[in-house]
C-alpha cells in the first residue's frame, strides 16, 4: 500500500543521486520543450528565484535557462516521476511558462532539429531572424570543432 505520509527531502533527492533529468513542459501549451539537468545548486537557485536554472555536466556550470535567447522559463510546478513497483525515482517534471525571445542565432528555440533521412537539420520554421542565423551561428550544420568549443565556453558560459 502507498504510504501517502511519505515524504522525500531536497536533501535526501539529492545524496541518491547528484543531478537528475529534469522533462520540460510548457504549461499553456502541454509541450515537452527539453530534457535538462538539475545539481542541487540549480535546483536550490530555481526554488529561490522562480526562473530554472539548469546544470551543465560538460562545463561544470550552473546556468539560466534563456540567458542568452530571453526565453526564460518561469517555474510553475515541480513532481517527481516515482516508479513505485520499481521503488524508485526516475526524474522530476518542471511545468513552466515561456517568456518570449530569440537567441543571438536568430532562433526561436534552441533545442530542435529535424531528422532529415540520415542528417539532422535546423527546422526552418524556428528560424526568425535569417540574416543573424546566417552570420552569427556556429552550430548550426555541424559539430563545433575544439577550437571552437574552447571559444564558444569564453564567449557564452560565465561560472556562476
Amino acid at each position: 500500500m502507498l504510504n501517502l505520509e511519505r515524504k522525500i527531502s531536497i536533501e535526501e533527492l539529492f545524496e541518491s543521486q547528484a543531478v537528475w533529468p529534469v522533462i520540460v513542459v510548457e504549461d499553456a501549451t502541454n509541450k515537452v520543450v527539453s530534457l535538462q539537468e538539475i545539481n542541487i545548486d540549480a535546483f536550490r537557485k530555481t526554488l529561490k528565484t522562480g526562473q530554472c536554472w539548469y546544470f551543465d555536466k560538460v562545463n561544470n556550470v550552473i546556468y539560466l535557462k534563456g540567458e542568452h535567447s530571453n526565453e526564460v522559463e518561469s517555474l510553475k510546478k515541480v513532481t517527481l516521476d516515482i516508479c513505485h513497483a520499481r521503488r524508485h525515482i526516475r526524474n522530476l517534471h518542471y511545468r513552466v511558462d515561456i517568456a518570449d525571445g530569440a537567441c543571438m542565432f536568430g532562433m526561436s528555440k534552441c533545442d530542435f532539429y529535424v531528422l532529415d533521412g540520415n542528417f539532422f537539420r535546423v527546422d526552418s520554421a524556428n528560424i526568425i531572424n535569417k540574416d543573424a542565423s546566417e552570420k552569427e551561428c556556429t552550430r548550426i550544420g555541424t559539430l563545433l570543432s575544439e577550437e571552437e568549443d574552447i571559444e564558444h565556453q569564453k564567449r557564452f558560459i560565465r561560472k556562476k
